[in-house]
């Protein structure tokens, strides 16, 4: 008898919205700059680079991210604590932190039909863990899967340690994202199966070359996940 298989999910941006709500912060932010009579192009070329910056550092995470804000805020303006700037700063912060969770359409009907199946579903996301819970407690989804991970960084090791604890087999495991950088290659140096969740707004911070001779699986929705898991005889 075979193992039953698992499915490992990423969560951000492939199955519920994160970047656009990342996109938001910084839209309102260079219009904060722009008000501020700044030159709105070099500081959006600061910005990006202290926030890859930061990344060894911190992590992924909505807070960290405000950090680079207000990095970005000092080292831009003589006012950064002036009341109106404080106040859209709060705003930003707010919005980032509390925004609604916004499912992908397609994904409760079918994280729906794969928990009716054998398969082991998992989780495994980065980020700060008690924000990442959260999200996942509000997402409705938490019935759905058998356990949910927050881990500062995906590689391989994280992966296969997921693996093991399941008591599946690499050969019947499959990793599921939208980051080539943070779910896909980390998969394959895994041993896993790989499938890419194509999302136009992944952040460039994720985006990597993958292999050419790999066999990741693309799918431009999650609902095709369903026909790859046949293919790969997994249902």
């Amino acid at each position: 008898m075979h193992r039953p298989p698992l499915l490992i999910f990423d969560a951000d941006d492939t199955l519920w919205e994160s970047a656009v709500f990342f996109e938001r912060a910084e839209r309102e932010f260079l219009d904060l700059v722009a008000s501020l009579d700044m030159d709105v192009a070099s500081v959006r070329d600061l910005l990006h680079t202290r926030d890859v910056e930061r990344l060894e550092v911190t992590g992924y995470g909505a807070r960290p991210y405000l950090d680079t804000l207000e990095l970005v805020l000092s080292e831009v303006t003589d006012h950064p604590t002036s009341p109106r700037v404080r106040q859209v700063m709060s705003s930003i912060a707010q919005a980032l932190l509390h925004h609604p969770i916004v499912l992908f359409p397609e994904v409760p009907s079918t994280i729906g039909r794969l928990s009716e199946t054998r398969c082991a579903m998992k989780i495994c996301t980065m980020g700060e863990p008690l924000h990442q819970t959260h999200k996942y407690e509000r997402s409705g989804l938490a019935d759905r899967f058998d356990d949910f991970v927050v881990v500062p960084r995906k590689n391989a090791s994280v992966l296969q340690r997921m693996v093991m604890q399941t008591g599946a087999s690499l050969s019947r495991s499959v990793m599921i994202g939208n980051s080539p950088r943070s779910d896909i290659v980390p998969a394959l140096d895994a041993g896993l199966h790989a499938v890419h969740v194509r999302r136009p707004g992944t952040w460039t911070a994720e985006h990597t070359d993958i292999p050419a001779d790999s066999a990741v699986h693309s799918i431009d929705s999650l609902e095709g996940l369903l026909p790859v898991m046949q293919a790969l005889d997994l249902l």
